[in-house]
């Protein structure tokens, strides 16, 4: 029996490639996955996913899927990109109508910080009306296929 963590991990990969990708097995040119394992989580509480993958199409689009994006919104949603330069990729997205400890979210905004040169990612989510949320940092890996 498959893990939880190996179950997500399909879920997102099997989504990207059939959703992200508008249904084709590979990449478009010029578009790129980032495939990111969370490592270490802060004050989680089940908002930051241990899979993340960010699909780049093109310069100034971009796709995000999680277990999160996964559980409320069934497929990939449409990011914001904040930076793409040689050093850094920084992507926002938003999840509307989320749940969580048995209250209403309005939303909950997701930041993602990926150093190209290194991999290394810096995750954070902040739910409507509160000043803090959770956070976390890993490892993605780009792929073009």
């Amino acid at each position: 029996m498959p893990s939880l963590m190996m179950t997500v991990r399909n879920l997102i990969v099997g989504a990207v490639l059939a959703i992200g990708f508008g249904g084709a097995v590979a990449a478009a040119p010029g578009d790129i996955l980032y495939d990111c394992t969370m490592v270490q989580l802060k004050k989680n509480g089940g908002w930051i996913s241990q899979k993340v993958g960010i699909i780049m199409q093109g310069e100034n689009e971009v796709k995000v899927v999680d277990a999160v994006i996964l559980h409320f919104a069934k497929e990939p949603i449409e990011g914001t990109v904040v930076r793409n330069n040689a050093k850094r990729l920084i992507v926002k997205w938003e999840v509307r109508g989320a749940r969580g400890g048995g209250t209403s979210l309005e939303s909950v905004d997701f930041r993602a910080s990926i150093g190209k040169k290194t991999g290394r990612i810096q995750l954070s989510a902040l739910a409507s009306g509160f000043d803090f949320g959770p956070n976390g940092t890993g490892k993605c890996t780009p792929r073009t296929q």
